[in-house]
């Protein structure tokens, strides 16, 4: 899981304003965990695109904690039951404006945010939780106002793989496809711009439906996909799609 962490970072930090420093601290050794290398990356981008948010305006420091522990029992505001072994413990810490502790314990629950209009669906840390849920995980939050917030996450370690998994072929997702991408977060259409490139696609990205729909009018022939946001202003993601069609 390590390369796959140092990935995600990789991009994180090409996506996140220079003003904000990244630190990191990895085990020395590999570990294994049984996960969706994409879906792990959903998890890091989320929470670290939160984090940068948080601390746009006056920047800030990204702390990156990676160990591998055995874990006696694991309180949380997300799940009371915990099975005792050997995690993964990933802490995310950023520097940035916290959140009041009156509000805290909601910030899992769909469609619910902190932010101004336009700057998010609230749908981020519900997807997230989902994700660690699905892979018999654990996440707790520690957020405090005017001192940031710390996000620690607990994956399971698989001591030893089998033979057919040893003998597997590793393959890489890519594509030479050209993508036209909406989203009105303009840090998720740059994250998802660079994480697409990344893989050999062609991407342009559109923060604003309308603008979208007259590059693609312009260019259908273009564009061998689009992929775009639901909830946006101006135009739904349900009206793009039916235009484009």
């Amino acid at each position: 899981i390590i390369p796959v962490i140092q990935d995600s970072f990789r991009m994180i930090r090409s996506t996140i304003p220079a003003s904000i420093e990244i630190t990191q601290k990895l085990p020395a050794q590999g570990v294994t965990i049984l996960a969706d290398p994409i879906q792990i990356n959903q998890v890091l981008l989320n929470i670290c695109t939160n984090a940068s948010q948080a601390m746009e305006e006056t920047g800030g420091r990204l702390d990156l904690d990676v160990v591998e522990v055995y874990m006696e029992r694991f309180n949380s505001m997300t799940d009371a039951q915990f099975t005792p072994g050997e995690y993964l413990r990933i802490s995310i810490r950023d520097t940035g404006q916290g959140i009041d502790p009156q509000i805290v314990h909601r910030i899992f629950d769909p469609y619910f945010t902190t932010k101004e209009v336009g700057k998010g669906s609230g749908l981020g840390l519900s997807v997230v939780l989902g994700i660690v849920k699905s892979h018999k995980g654990a996440i707790d939050v520690d957020c405090r106002p005017q001192e940031g917030c710390t996000f620690i996450i607990l994956f399971p370690v698989i001591k030893e793989e089998s033979d057919s998994e040893k003998e597997k072929p590793v393959t890489v997702a890519s594509g030479r496809e050209n993508i036209l991408f909406v989203d009105d977060e303009i840090d998720i259409a740059r994250a998802a711009k660079t994480s697409l490139e990344h893989i050999g696609f062609t991407v342009e990205a559109k923060t604003d439906p309308r603008e979208a729909l007259s590059v693609f009018e312009s260019r259908p022939d273009d564009f061998d996909m689009v992929i775009t946001d639901m909830a946006m202003p101006k135009m739904t993601g349900v009206r793009l799609s039916q235009k484009i069609l």
